[in-house]
This record gives C-alpha cells, sequence and structure tokens, in this order.
C-alpha cells in the first residue's frame, strides 16, 4: 500500500475485493481453507524496483485484478523476513518475485498447486497461469470432496451456502471461458474463409488477364500479318538503281536494305516497314513505331511529304525504327 502496488480505495472504486493477508502464513491458510478459495502466494522483495514494477504491473491491470478478486485468497510477504525465509525454503523459491498457488486441505494443512517465477511477467501469460491454476484447485478440490462423501461426520463447511455460491461462480466462469473459446474459434473459421476466397479471387484475376493476354497476341499476329500483306502489294517494284536504305530494328538491331527512287517520298519508307510487320520484333504489341536518322540525337521522319533526297539520305542512309508506347502516342496527338 505504502508504495502504490495495490490500496483499499483503488479496491473499492473498482468494486474488487482483494484478500491481502497481513498476518501470518498460517492465518491466510486457516482464512483460505474456510472460504473455500486457492492461496495465491507472493514472496517480493520490496527494497527493489524491478519486484514493485512487476507487481504494480500486475495488480494496477483491471482484468488481472479481477481474476484473483473473484478466484484467489491474496498472502504477500516480503523476502528477507524469519517467515519468508522459512517458506523461501519450504516452497523451494529461488527467483524473486515469485508467485504460487496453494491449496489449504485443512487450517493447518496444505498443498502447492502451480508456481510462477518471470524476471519480466507477461500479463497475458500469467493470467493465462492464474485461470489455468484455478482450474487444477477446483479438480482437487473435487477429489477432496468425493473423499468426504464417503464420510458423514466430515465437515459441514462443504456444504454451507459460502461454498454454494463458489461453486455457482465456478461454473459461471467456466462457461464464460467456454464462449470465449468458441467465439475465437468461429472468429479463426471466418478469417480463414475470407483469406481463401481473397486468394480464390486473386488467381482468378491472375488467369483472366493470362488468358486475355494471349488473346490480344493472337490478334494482334493477325492484324501485323494481314497489314503487312496488304502493304506488300501496294509497294511499288524496287529500282535497280537509287539510293541504299538500311533499317535496324528497334529491339534486336537486326537490319534489312532496300533500294528506293531519290525521289520518293519519305511515306514509302513507313510503307515498306509496314509490310515486314510480321517479322520485325517489337517490344510491346501497339504496332505504332516512327522512323529516324541518328545524327547528334534521333531525328524523327516526321513529314512523309518530303523526298529522299531532300531529307538527305541519298545515295545511302541508315535509318532505326523505334517503338512508340500508346501513352505517347496519345501525347503527340494531343
Amino acid at each position: 500500500k505504502e508504495n502504490d502496488i495495490i490500496s483499499d480505495d483503488r479496491a473499492n472504486r473498482r468494486h474488487l475485493a482483494i484478500h491481502w493477508e497481513k498476518t501470518t502464513f498460517r492465518n491466510a491458510v486457516f482464512n483460505a481453507y474456510a472460504n473455500r478459495k486457492p492461496i495465491l502466494f507472493i514472496m517480493a522483495d520490496l527494497m527493489t524496483d524491478d519486484s514493485k514494477d512487476i507487481l504494480k504491473a500486475v495488480f494496477h491491470d483491471e482484468e488481472t485484478l479481477k481474476i484473483i478478486s473473484e478466484n484467489y485468497f491474496v498472502f504477500g510477504i516480503e523476502s528477507g523476513n524469519p517467515e519468508a525465509n522459512a517458506l523461501s525454503l519450504e516452497f523451494n523459491i529461488r527467483e524473486i518475485p515469485h508467485f504460487g498457488v496453494i491449496m489449504a486441505k485443512s487450517d493447518s494443512d496444505y498443498d502447492v498447486v502451480e508456481s510462477f517465477a518471470d524476471d519480466n511477467v507477461d500479463l497475458e501469460r500469467f493470467r493465462d497461469f492464474l485461470l489455468s491454476s484455478f482450474g487444477t484447485f477446483k479438480v482437487l478440490l473435487e477429489v477432496l470432496l468425493s473423499s468426504f462423501d464417503h464420510q458423514p461426520t466430515g465437515p459441514d463447511i462443504y456444504q454451507d451456502d459460502r461454498f454454494i455460491d463458489f461453486k455457482q461462480e465456478e461454473d459461471r466462469m467456466i462457461r464464460e471461458q467456454q464462449k470465449r473459446e468458441y467465439e475465437k474459434a468461429q472468429m479463426e473459421d471466418r478469417i480463414r474463409l475470407v483469406k481463401r476466397k481473397e486468394e480464390e479471387e486473386k488467381e482468378r484475376r491472375k488467369q483472366e488477364e493470362k488468358l486475355q493476354k494471349e488473346q490480344e497476341a493472337a490478334q494482334l499476329e493477325i492484324i501485323a500479318k494481314e497489314l503487312a500483306e496488304k502493304k506488300k502489294n501496294e509497294l511499288p517494284p524496287e529500282p535497280e538503281e537509287g539510293t541504299t536504305i538500311k533499317f535496324r530494328e528497334p529491339e534486336n538491331g537486326n537490319s534489312f536494305v532496300r533500294k528506293f527512287n531519290p525521289t520518293d517520298t519519305v511515306s514509302i519508307l513507313y510503307d515498306f516497314v509496314q509490310s515486314r510487320l510480321d517479322e520485325i520484333e517489337f517490344e510491346s504489341d501497339t504496332l505504332i513505331f516512327e522512323i529516324g536518322v541518328i545524327e547528334n540525337r534521333f531525328r524523327v521522319l516526321d513529314n512523309r511529304e518530303r523526298t529522299l533526297e531532300e531529307e538527305g539520305l541519298c545515295p545511302t542512309a541508315t535509318l532505326h525504327i523505334r517503338e512508340i508506347e500508346a501513352e505517347e502516342e496519345d501525347s503527340e496527338e494531343t
């Protein structure tokens, strides 16, 4: 209380009843036996900040505090005093702070159910320890009660109202725990179902996109062949003499050569390249290109009405075919 670990004001304010024994361990055993609750035994060194921080974390957490107040009788003792030294030997306590769950079989006989010691208490694990230990206590208590069922002269305390209330509270906690586990399992099932549907939808879209690309590629190949055949039929015969033009493809650097008349216009160069669309390798599927000559930079032959002679392509020239992406084409048109 002096170190603000747990105070009566805090407990009352939260409507929590913490039974913190301030006398002797034997009295704690007697009171726990009378109330049919297990003892939450705590040994700590209140001279160290680490111990105080751990106790504050435990007793300032409302969920943990609720589990303790509903199910346990608390006995806390500071390490180092004579009784603590005796108990540390009896319970084989080596780590501080140390938590133990003790079942009182009579006002002077008791057993250690579980123990918990951790340099840095994880509250979720500590709560699991409390609930698990309380479950073990209930099983041991039932065994103890069954032994009294065969002894008519057994203590009447097991049939009094306090014990009946204890059993009712015990059953309520079991039902709540089962409900939480059921709801958790349902939530996990729903999450798995959503994830499976997302994966199935993702795979379906992937297959649709793949099929669409394959269909578009096949359609493009047909268009390229039809256009190439059309342009081949429209081209005039290649002259025996004239200007020799070498064309370089955009992707692989392959080249092909044809002769043209110096008076031919640039448009015939585009027609000739289109006549070979089914042979030229493009990176994308647009089939949109431009022809240019590399001087200091790439100069596009974009005026298709000018003659080859006017463009300075006589008697020979090397032209480069450059692919135009669809977005680039739209930008140029704009």
